[in-house]
């Protein structure tokens, strides 16, 4: 049973599920689908640098979350950080991910350098 406030800050409880049990697979799923609406209200109200934040603390619980990859990689994007966006691109791409923009915006990029578009 996972217990919390409607409304609430409903992560908390599941990570920490997954600080006690890193393998609790209920617990990561639940973050991962709470993680894609909030990421996705994020973008919505164009809050990059909240969105990034607040991405970069999930990632660390869902490894191997290419929905969620695919999100950082647009947030880093609109922030300008081609060579971070690139990076989360690549990630999605390696995990299996085919979304056009990933692949067309995953190349070109050296690490450290910057993207055509930059």
């Amino acid at each position: 049973y996972y217990g919390g406030v409607i409304g609430g800050n409903q992560e908390q409880h599941f990570m920490a599920a997954l600080d006690i049990d890193p393998n609790d697979w209920t617990a990561r799923y639940y973050l991962r689908q709470i993680a894609l609406q909030r990421t996705s209200l994020f973008i919505r109200w164009e809050q990059f640098e909240e969105a990034r934040e607040y991405l970069g603390g999930v990632l660390g619980y869902v490894p191997g979350a290419l929905d969620l990859e695919l999100l950082m990689g647009d947030v880093c994007y609109e922030l300008g950080d081609r060579a971070g966006a690139a990076e989360h691109y690549r990630r999605h791409v390696a995990l299996g991910g085919a979304d056009p923009r990933a692949v067309e915006r995953s190349g070109g990029v050296e690490a450290g350098g910057a993207g055509p578009d930059q």
